[in-house]
């Protein structure tokens, strides 16, 4: 439950989260192929604070977003996603797997650690690659272009952790899919997780709806709520 004190310093700016600076994105604005990176503000109001309550509200500020010309967003640094994340980037250490590399979000915040000696990411669009992936520049990163479900390890290969994140939205649909890559690092990993699969056992079966999106107006969808967003600059 969300304190009045808690309330009164997300109202006022006030509030200092540090857990969550290590996920805000710089990559400037700009398009490749069907995608965009653009900035959006969250504000305080009735539905954000539900959204809280709920556990997938966002605190309010500007964030950044990587937008599809017809999927919507799929990655923001927002706090609701950090959220997700942060259990895993507790645990990251050694060699680390990343699969999808999104607005790397995820992956800045596991390269601010120094006992993680190295990160390989499997990304399947290139032109994601090309938009974000020259941001990263870094001697203990790899950028793999290819499917995580597909793609061929060379013999041996092992991760300390790994990560799941190749998904769109929250849905009970992506739960198979899961199970699969699960089966698949098994022997690979120490220690493997998945975004938001606790979300997605929760759910409700969708049938292919998305109980909770990543994309703008959408996100809480599932409880009857909206949270506020305005978009404050992007490429035109």
């Amino acid at each position: 439950m969300l304190s009045l004190d808690c309330y009164e310093k997300l109202r006022d700016g006030k509030y200092n989260a540090p857990q969550y600076k290590s996920f805000l994105v710089t990559i400037p604005l700009r398009r490749q192929g069907p995608w965009e990176v653009h900035k959006i503000e969250v504000e305080l109001d009735l539905s954000n604070l539900r959204m809280m309550r709920d556990g997938r509200g966002c605190y309010p500020g500007t964030y950044t977003q990587l937008v599809h010309k017809t999927r919507g967003t799929v990655m923001s640094d927002t706090t609701a996603e950090a959220d997700d994340a942060i259990p895993f980037v507790r645990q990251a250490k050694g060699r680390v797997l990343i699969h999808g590399l999104g607005l790397g979000a995820v992956l800045q915040a596991v390269l601010a650690k120094t006992e993680v000696a190295h990160v390989d990411v499997v990304e399947i669009d290139a032109d994601i690659i090309a938009l974000v992936g020259d941001h990263y520049n870094c001697e203990r990163l790899t950028i793999h272009h290819g499917d995580a479900l597909t793609y061929k390890w060379p013999r041996g290969t092992r991760w300390n952790i790994v990560w799941h994140d190749i998904w769109d939205n929250i849905c009970t649909d992506n739960l198979p899919t899961m199970k699969r890559l699960r089966r698949m690092f098994a022997r690979r990993c120490d220690v493997q997780m998945c975004w938001a699969e606790g979300w997605c056992r929760r759910s409700p079966c969708c049938n292919g709806t998305p109980c909770f999106s990543r994309s703008k107006h959408v996100i809480g969808e599932a409880t009857g709520s909206k949270l506020k967003l305005r978009v404050v600059a992007g490429r035109k």
